[in-house]
């Protein structure tokens, strides 16, 4: 039986889900010392093997390409495009080439500027920067320069490490925990994330997405109703929400072969 094409396009929505915290990069944006304490203020970000599989995750390997073409003032031009009931859909967008392997980091900057406007990524525009201290462990080494000293003659008055800031709830990926083959009753063993209050959100989950995660959740095996509304109150987007829709339809789906294979 063959399904309909309809049910084989992609779920645009996921391009939007938050990344795994692994696949999120740090930029210093600003550093300093307090207290002959370190510190840095940073910005996350995505490189382009996240997008790669992002764009492979949802669309499939074969039905997503790219291509560059020169932009303003030696810059370059990215698009993206994803097929989408047969026909090759774009969005392109620009960046310059940068300093440091002007050439290379042009058509990265400009292939993740193309992937935002499919909205990979784009969530980690409403993140403020984080704050990290610096100290002897650590993920990134940084020097830091007391005010005003010449950093081509003085010494750094900090050398260090310091690790990537924790994310918000809304910018973490939302999973069902792949370590128990059964959906486990505990909600904060379901998320790798905190119950912790946030101003709502713009782009909160619909009504529509809450019903199916509430009904696919009994249907993949949940009893404790109460874990299930616990989880619930920590998926803050709709892109979370297609994340929890997806994993649910997976459970379902291994739960029902598995009850076939038993018959």
């Amino acid at each position: 039986m063959n399904g309909d094409p309809q049910d084989k396009q992609p779920k645009l929505e996921l391009l939007r889900a938050p990344f795994e915290p692994s696949d999120i990069d740090w930029r210093v944006q600003r550093s300093g010392i307090k207290d002959n304490k370190g510190w840095v203020q940073a910005t996350a970000y995505i490189d382009n093997r996240a997008v790669q599989n992002r764009l492979d995750d949802v669309c499939g390997a074969e039905n997503w390409k790219n291509e560059y073409k020169p932009g303003p003032a030696g810059g370059v031009i990215a698009g993206i495009s994803i097929k989408l009931n047969g026909e090759w859909i774009t969005k392109w967008d620009g960046a310059d080439n940068t300093d440091v392997e002007a050439v290379k980091g042009g058509l990265s900057d400009s292939m993740k500027r193309a992937a935002v406007q499919w909205g990979i990524g784009r969530y980690l525009y409403s993140v403020e920067s984080l704050y990290a201290t610096v100290g002897p462990n650590g993920d990134y080494h940084i020097k830091i320069w007391a005010y005003g000293a010449n950093r081509k003659t003085d010494q750094p008055k900090v050398v260090g490490y310091w690790s990537a800031p924790k994310l918000p709830a809304r910018a973490l990926p939302v999973r069902i925990s792949a370590a128990e083959p059964q959906v486990k009753s505990s909600a904060a063993a379901l998320l790798n994330v905190e119950t912790v209050p946030e101003e709502p959100l713009e782009d909160a989950p619909t009504g529509a997405q809450i019903i199916q995660i509430r009904a696919k959740w009994i249907a993949a095996g949940g009893k404790d109703v109460k874990a299930r509304d616990e989880w619930v109150k920590v998926i803050k987007t709709k892109a979370q929400a297609e994340q929890a829709i997806r994993q649910l339809d997976a459970k379902i789906e291994r739960r029902t072969a598995e009850q076939e294979d038993a018959s």
